[in-house]
């Protein structure tokens, strides 16, 4: 069994809290890998179970701070997201909390395929349209790259917290992040560093133009209380 963790998002220009990560962990709190709950060999059923788990947590985050609006995410792996019963899960508990959907944002935890990208598109387009807010997580990790950026819907770029570690070192790939994140800047979309653990980093991130962090700096994923 499952229960969520929720990890602080703080506003780099304002260093205030906005919103909050919720992440998986096992109910007995054993740290275990996000890929044994939503990686590629987990079965879809169990996928489903835990994701509902999770939405319902992230819904119940979301009433609590009704008074000060704060976006709460949640991870989705990509065929959980297409699955025909996904979008009305999540309709049900939003709509039973009657919470604004804006306050809700389904974070995409792999990168498909171009093949897979059609089918993802349409999904993300869905939620996106009913007025949910659609992320993707990971950005520079892997094959990740200027695919997704061009053909997913999305309103929120998530920096993959070794692709900004490597960039912190100084890394080749910094003036192609100020490029990424200025697009996203161009376009309406946040972007959101992931990793930063220290006042530095949380300037560097900054002055790359970055909306948002997240990190230790601020603390680990917990409960709330």
């Amino acid at each position: 069994r499952t229960t969520a963790h929720f990890q602080p998002k703080h506003s780099l220009a304002t260093a205030s809290l906005v919103g909050f990560e919720a992440l998986a962990r096992p109910l007995d709190g054993s740290l275990v890998s996000p890929d044994l709950l939503f990686g590629e060999l987990v079965p879809l059923d169990t996928s489903m179970a835990i994701t509902r788990r999770v939405i319902q947590q992230s819904v119940a985050a979301a009433s609590r701070f009704a008074h000060q609006p704060m976006s709460v995410s949640f991870n989705c792996r990509a065929e959980v997201l297409c699955h025909p019963r996904f979008l009305p899960l999540l309709e049900e508990e939003v709509l039973a909390a009657r919470i604004d959907r804006s306050f809700v944002t389904v974070e995409l935890t792999e990168h498909p395929t171009l093949e897979g990208l059609q089918s993802l598109s349409r999904a993300a387009s869905q939620l996106t349209m009913l007025g949910y807010r659609f992320a993707v997580d990971d950005f520079g990790k892997g094959s990740a790259g200027f695919e997704i950026l061009t053909q997913l819907p999305f309103t929120e770029l998530k920096i993959d917290k070794e692709f900004f570690w490597s960039v912190l070192q100084g890394g080749a790939a910094m003036q192609m992040l100020r490029e990424v994140i200025g697009y996203c800047r161009a376009q309406g979309i946040l972007t959101t560093i992931e990793g930063i653990e220290s006042l530095d980093q949380q300037d560097f991130a900054a002055d790359l133009g970055a909306d948002l962090g997240q990190g230790f700096l601020w603390g680990k994923a917990s409960p709330l209380t």
